[in-house]
């Protein structure tokens, strides 16, 4: 997942049948933590090129 969420021209990984299905196995809410860590890892320091988009909360708040 990280060299994909590390490319800078994905705006937007669809991941949300993913998170459900890791859910059955950790619960909902450590599967988004940890797709969110990955991707904050993946991503930090990277830019859009778009003002004021520096990828980091890129996704805050949803799951897909």
């Amino acid at each position: 997942m990280k060299p994909i969420a590390a490319i800078p021209n994905i705006a937007e990984l669809n991941i949300g049948h993913f998170l459900v299905g890791e859910a059955i196995f950790v619960s909902l809410e450590k599967s988004i933590a940890c797709m969110r860590a990955l991707m904050d890892e993946a991503r930090a320091g990277i830019k859009t090129g778009v003002p004021g988009d520096n990828m980091s909360g890129a996704g805050k708040g949803s799951a897909d």
